[in-house]
């Protein structure tokens, strides 16, 4: 059985960029190039990388208690969303003695 390589580092994209929103589309936009990297090198196919990026936003939604849904009208492609909710950081005080 072929492993989707894109999968773990998908979800670790996905990860990072919730852990750090604000360099969340740096993050993304180099998952993706990691991921379609493995095409053009030859080690994957497309629809290696493609399961990978959908099994990756899955474990993400399932860790983010969200969800995907899909919409597929016949003829125009399919378009996955990922609903899930992100809460601000919580920052709690620390009291250090000296």
């Amino acid at each position: 059985m072929h492993r989707p390589a894109a999968a773990a580092e998908h979800t670790w994209a996905l990860i990072l960029a919730a852990l750090v929103p604000e360099k969340a589309t740096p993050i993304l936009v180099r998952g993706r190039a990691y991921g379609e990297s493995r095409i053009v090198c030859g080690v994957h196919w497309l629809s290696d990388v493609v399961a990978g990026r959908l099994t990756g936003t899955a474990v993400f939604a399932a860790l983010m208690d969200g969800e995907i849904t899909v919409t597929s009208p016949p003829g125009q492609g399919s378009t996955f969303t990922l609903h899930a909710t992100f809460d601000a950081p919580r920052i709690e005080s620390v009291r250090v003695a000296a």
